[in-house]
């Protein structure tokens, strides 16, 4: 879904709703599981995005998670500019957003969430939980 200002520019994009059983069986495959915070994010706000694909940075849609080891051999990936060794405890945290600027958000099947810092070249823990992130980051 699409929606558009009256100029015709291109607002917010929400990508088609993802049932709960295709929800579960994605994350499950990636480690996480339906007590996890981002399980009942995915359900509700699957694929948010300001502009459809490739034209802003925004969430990836649940078809497009991958783990931080998988998202860094996309010809795209901003994790790439990103030293392996500085995204060693960051192996198995999954890749739920990227900005335009070189940013991803990293959320661990654990709990912990990264920002990651493409000008940086780092990680940054940012919180244990959802909450702990936008408490953190978001006043």
């Amino acid at each position: 879904m699409e929606v558009r200002s009256k100029g015709g520019r291109e607002m917010r994009y929400v990508a088609s709703p993802t049932s709960v059983p295709s929800a579960k069986r994605a994350l499950t495959a990636l480690g996480i599981d339906d007590a996890h915070p981002l399980f009942e994010f995915i359900v509700n706000f699957d694929g948010l995005r300001e502009a459809p694909p490739d034209h802003a940075g925004g969430f990836f849609p649940l078809t497009e998670f991958a783990v931080v080891e998988r998202a860094r051999r996309r010809k795209t990936s901003v994790l790439a500019s990103i030293d392996a060794d500085e995204l060693q405890g960051w192996r198995d945290a999954v890749v739920v957003y990227e900005d335009w600027n070189g940013d991803a958000l990293l959320v661990s099947p654990k709990g912990p969430i990264g920002w990651a810092k493409h000008d940086e070249g780092c990680v940054a823990p940012c919180g244990r939980s959802f909450r702990d992130f936008f408490r953190t980051n978001f006043r």
